[in-house]
């Protein structure tokens, strides 16, 4: 999950931090598990799910915005 570079200037590298998921999709396949399915880095606020997710939001250097997206990928992995 990613910051804003509209905010934060181009230091944070949003678009390396996809590519980073997205390149490691087939090693995901040869482990059986979902990739991203997608190379196109996505406007801001779309989430681009599988195994390997990612999300930017628009506003600046926090995690805030991300949270709730942060908790519904992580319930995936846990059972009650």
């Amino acid at each position: 999950m990613a910051w804003s570079a509209d905010v934060e200037g181009q230091w944070v590298d949003a678009k390396g931090m996809f590519l980073g998921g997205a390149m490691a999709g087939p090693v995901y396949v040869l482990l059986g598990k979902r990739i991203m399915r997608t190379m196109l880095f996505p406007p801001q606020k779309t989430l681009v799910d599988g195994d390997v997710s990612f999300r930017q939001h628009e506003g600046g250097h926090t995690t805030g915005p991300n949270w709730p997206y942060f908790i519904k990928f992580a319930e995936r992995y846990f059972s009650e």
